[in-house]
This record gives C-alpha cells, structure tokens and sequence, in this order.
C-alpha cells in the first residue's frame, strides 16, 4: 500500500473531515491515522469543534447543466401546480467556516504552518509489488460503474470485461495499466506538472485535462479522444502520434482518422449503459447532444436544415452557460458572474436564464462575499419558480443570505415560511437552527430553546443536534 506521511494528509485535511475525500484516499488516510497521533489528536479537536458548532458555510456549487435538466421538464412560471422539491443540498461540513477567533489563533498556531519545502516522500506502487500484494481495488458506484479513483476529479471508467490497474501514484504521476476490455479516462483539475499516463500492451498514452477512451485486444489499441489532447507513444521505437478532440488512432496499424459523435456514443453506451455521471453529462454535453450520423451515407443525406430563431437562441444561451461553469471551475468568479449576467439579459424567460439567477445567487453569497445581491437573485428566482426542483435550495440560500445580513426577524419568517412546504426535507435541520440563532440573537431566549429542543427531538445523531445542545446550554446561562 503507498506510504502517506503527515504533509500527504495535512493537504487533505479538510476534506477529509467534510467526508469529501474519495474511497481509495480515505482508506490511506484511517491507515496514516492508526500510527500518528498527531494527526489523531488533531482530527479529534476539530470534529469536537464541528460537533459543537456545525458550520456557516456553503454547499459547493453544483454544475449549471444539472441545474438544467431538473429544469427540462418544469415550466417557469409561478403558477405551476406545487410539487414535492427533491433534495439536492449537498454536503457542506467545510474547515473555514468555522474559524472563530478562539479557534483561528489555535489553527495558527496548530496547522497553518508552512509547508515543508522537500517533497513528500512516496513509495511508488511497481509492476513488482502489485503482483506481490492485492491489486489498487476497482470500485462500483451506486449505478453499478466500476473505476479505478485517481484524484477527487479524476478517474479510470471499466468497462465490465476491462481489465486495468494502477501501477503507481504518487503527488506528480499516476500511471495506469489497461490489459484487456473497454477504458475512460476522465481527467480534471490536476496539478500543475502532473503526468496522466494510461499504459497497454503496444503504447503509452499520456494525457492533461481531458477525456479519452482506450480499447485493448488481441489485435492492439485503440485511442480516441473525445475531450482535450493527448499523445500516444509506442512501447517501443520513436513512434509517437499527438491526438485533439474528436480523433483516434488505432495501433499496431498507426491509422490516424477522425471521429464522430456516434463512436463517442457508442463508447460511452459501452461503458455506462446510457447512465452517464452528472460530471460527464455536463463536459461532453456539445459532443453528446450533437446529431448521430454515418460516415458511409453521408454524402446521401440531405443537407442539415437551417435552425430557428428559436433553437439559435437556445444554443447560444447554452454556450453562455457553458462559458459560465468553465468560469467558475477555474474559480475565476467575477467572470463566471459576467457569464451568468449576459444568459439573464439575453435570454429573458428560459430555462437558461433561471439557472443563471440561481447560479448568481450562490456566487454571490460564496466566493463573491456579496449577500445582499445574493439575496435579490434568490427573490427574482422564488418569483419565477416557486414550485420548481430548484425551489428549495433558493429558500435555504435566502434564509442564508438573511442571516449575513443580520436581519434576524427576517431569518424567522423566512423559515416559517418554508417549512409547512418540506415539514421533513433535509433542509429542515438547518432551517431550525438559523430560526433558533435568530431567536436567541433577538434575546427570545426561551423560544430558542423550543426550535433547539425540536431540533434534539427529531434529529438526535445529527451535528445540528449537537449544536442545539450547546446553545440550550447558552440559553439557560443567560437567564
């Protein structure tokens, strides 16, 4: 098993608390935490603090196009027949959030400490010790899709006859070995200087920020890349072949050719069996919504008729929201605010166009520090979707937004509104406390209690309840 040492887990910290840490990775991290009591020690400090005080801050963003597609199928207007909202907050147990000054100066003193300059040291996994020891596990998720976990956002998707292993990773490479079958690699937000490198039989491909897929047989591989770069080299000899986005080439043969959006698809229906993760979705979508087509009629197919001004509009408002999520992932904020702005005023009364209010809002709130516009956006959105999928998560961001803000009667209300809607949504925890902090910042001590006491009643094992706990305890002091 690769060796981690405290600046590997320290790198990993927070989100190994928020439990946003892959399955291979925290696996490595509980077995760094059976030898070093350092580290325990100070894992066990900030989840007390989490335990007492559940965090202020935000779910991370969800992608503008999943948005969209809970969207599809609603109409925009207010007057819809109301529906049950699903549930689609996330986690959002994060470290910063709550740095009060007490904990702030210990996290000083504690952690934020620099760096060490020489690198980490790694036992890099070899062909040898693989074959000595078990093999790095495949994993299924909940749709039954088997991958190979690299990063948080990066991954080998198998096909169910593929045969692959991870060879090696380390903090500058990870080196994968496909054997047999049907592979895709999904590439995102390495760091800078890090080699992707998948490895068959005949050739080595390597590759930065994309995706592609890799087939191996008896006959040789086949590369086509449906995202980014790559290169493919072969094992042996000076050959080398660099590919772009919607090529392929097929060794031993060295045949270079274009491809097209039916090859893709029928990757990707090898692969998922037509059940794509949301994150593929939202890359591939201008390859995957593109027309499937044959390369042996082509040339008898009618010419592709002219779009209408309606269907024009609709995919320029969908490359500005495509526009807007390459913004945000590159946490360029203020531009990815502009993206969002320019789909609002260009594309009046669209789906486009409430994602990009919803969308708006969470930037303001977060990464923008804004919570008075925020708060504008989450009434333009409610005013225009009160009965859509995306309703409650506009209903806890204002509610949210409110408390920045201060504006503790408005919290109050604010919850009281919302919850005859959702009595038993996973927003409610939440909701009941911002109403129990508003309560007791307004010196309403004893009806604090109550909403705290609700909070104890119904959820008991939750870091809410723990919170309540701790403010009742605050209450009963005060009076």
């Amino acid at each position: 098993m690769k060796k981690i040492n405290c600046h590997w887990f320290e790198t990993r910290f927070g989100d190994f608390l928020a439990g946003q840490l892959p399955p291979s990775e925290v696996e490595m991290a509980q077995v760094h935490l059976a030898i070093c009591t350092e580290c325990t020690e100070k894992v066990h400090l900030w989840k007390g603090l989490i335990d007492a005080m559940p965090t202020m801050a935000l779910p991370p963003l969800p992608p503008l196009q999943e948005r969209q597609l809970l969207l599809d199928n609603t109409p925009v207007s207010s007057t819809n027949q109301a529906r049950k909202s699903p549930q689609r907050l996330r986690p959002f147990i994060a470290l910063a959030a709550i740095l009060v000054a007490a904990a702030a100066l210990f996290l000083a003193h504690q952690y934020l400490r620099p760096a060490p300059q020489a690198p980490a040291r790694d036992v890099q996994i070899s062909t040898t010790q693989q074959t000595d020891t078990a093999p790095a596990p495949v994993h299924t998720d909940a749709a039954g899709r088997r991958f190979i976990p690299v990063t948080s956002d990066s991954r080998l998707w198998l096909a169910q006859d593929a045969h692959a292993t991870l060879l090696r990773l380390t903090d500058t490479e990870a080196t994968l070995e496909v054997t047999q079958g049907l592979a895709l690699a999904e590439i995102s937000g390495l760091p800078k200087g890090f080699r992707f490198v998948v490895s068959t039989p005949t050739d080595v491909i390597e590759a930065h920020g994309t995706v592609f897929s890799v087939a191996v047989d008896a006959q040789g591989t086949q590369v086509m890349v449906q995202e980014g770069r790559v290169t493919v080299r072969a094992q042996q000899g000076d050959w080398a072949q660099p590919l772009s986005a919607m090529e392929a080439v097929d060794t031993p043969s060295r045949t270079h050719r274009s491809v097209n959006a039916s090859a893709i698809g029928d990757v990707m229906h090898a692969i998922f069996a037509d059940a794509l993760p949301q994150a593929l979705i939202t890359r591939l979508q201008p390859v995957l919504h593109a027309p499937k087509d044959n390369a042996d009629n082509a040339k008898d197919a009618p010419p592709p008729a002219a779009q209408t001004p309606s269907q024009a509009q609709n995919s320029r408002c969908d490359q500005r929201l495509l526009e807007a999520e390459t913004h945000r992932h590159n946490k360029d904020y203020p531009a990815a605010s502009a993206a969002l702005r320019r789909v609002l005023n260009r594309c009046p009364g669209t789906r486009e166009a409430s994602v990009a209010e919803l969308s708006l809002a969470d930037l303001h709130l977060g990464p923008l520090g804004q919570p008075a516009k925020a708060l504008a956006h989450y009434n333009a959105f409610l005013r225009q979707n009160a009965n859509s999928p995306l309703s409650t998560e506009a209903h806890m961001g204002k509610v949210r937004a409110l408390s920045a803000l201060g504006r503790s009667q408005a919290v109050i209300d604010a919850v009281d509104h919302f919850l005859p809607s959702d009595p038993k949504g996973q927003a409610v925890p939440e909701m009941l406390r911002r109403k129990g902090d508003a309560l007791k910042k307004l010196d309403r001590c004893q009806e604090a209690t109550d909403v705290f006491a609700q909070i104890i009643q119904r959820y008991p094992d939750s870091a809410q309840a723990a919170y309540a706990r701790t403010a009742m305890s605050a209450c009963a002091a005060e009076r």
